[in-house]
């Protein structure tokens, strides 16, 4: 009788109606790891030394050094390693530093690899200075995004501020000036709600445009302030005062590392 009843519990638990019930258990949940683990890998952000940006970079190098001295085709330089500042993750960004040998000089590149919005080309390099992307990278939150948020006045307001003020022709400059803006840390309160001063960091993509001399970053401080209607901010004070100020200040200052040059 024992042997029996087991027999009929083992048949019953073996059936076809519940086999095809396991089998939806275990595939279905191993079919979509499988497409999430593609679809991550698809969209995945190529690493710091990957092959493209390796590429990407050595092309790069090549171009901005005969750039700067048509006279002489380089070599084509070879970057020998890279570093990772920080991976946003939040912003599928990377902050990278790669030591280049061009020749017998060994140069620093610093890059940001970031998405494109071309559906051929999935990642970009962007070649940023060293000091910006040491400073947005090296400090990011717990989520993944730049924890350089430059609170309360946020950094896309500060950005469109500034850039509605000095990326625009007028008697400092002839083109277009701003290439990276990057706030360095919290606002401090002038008037609770109203005006704030915040440390920013500038980056010039086109620093021989300018008329007091040619370099590539900046720091200065600016106010900012709520506009009327109490919506928008916008640059207040002095802002061109300070803009000067900071270029007289980064005139003085020697580079550390030499570093390939922007094209």
């Amino acid at each position: 009788m024992n042997s029996k009843a087991m027999s009929k519990s083992t048949s019953k638990s073996i059936s076809p109606r519940h086999l095809g019930t396991l089998k939806k258990l275990v595939v279905y949940p191993a079919v979509l790891a499988g497409a999430y683990f593609l679809f991550n890998w698809y969209n995945a952000i190529p690493s710091c030394a990957s092959g493209a940006v390796r590429e990407s970079i050595q092309l790069s190098a090549w171009d901005a050094l005969r750039a700067k001295n048509p006279e002489v085709v380089p070599r084509l330089p070879t970057m020998l390693k890279a570093q990772e500042i920080g991976h946003a993750s939040a912003r599928r960004e990377r902050g990278c530093v790669a030591t280049v040998r061009a020749g017998e000089e060994l140069l620093s590149y610093a890059y940001i690899v970031e998405p494109r919005e071309h559906r051929r080309v999935k990642f970009g390099v962007t070649q940023a200075h060293p000091l910006l992307v040491t400073a947005r990278f090296g400090h990011l939150d717990r989520d993944g995004d730049f924890g350089n948020k430059a609170q309360p006045v946020g950094r896309d307001n500060i950005e469109r501020a500034l850039r509605s003020v000095l990326d625009s022709p007028n008697m400092f400059t002839t083109g277009t000036l701003i290439s990276q803006v990057e706030p360095l840390g919290s606002c401090r309160v002038l008037q609770e709600g109203q005006r704030y001063a915040c440390d920013v960091m500038l980056e010039l993509s086109n620093p021989s445009q300018t008329r007091a001399s040619a370099f590539h970053i900046l720091q200065a401080t600016f106010i900012f302030e709520r506009d009327a209607s109490q919506s928008a901010w916008r640059a207040a004070g002095d802002t061109y005062g300070k803009y000067l100020h900071a270029v007289h200040e980064a005139r003085k200052m020697k580079p550390v590392v030499k570093t390939v040059p922007t094209i």
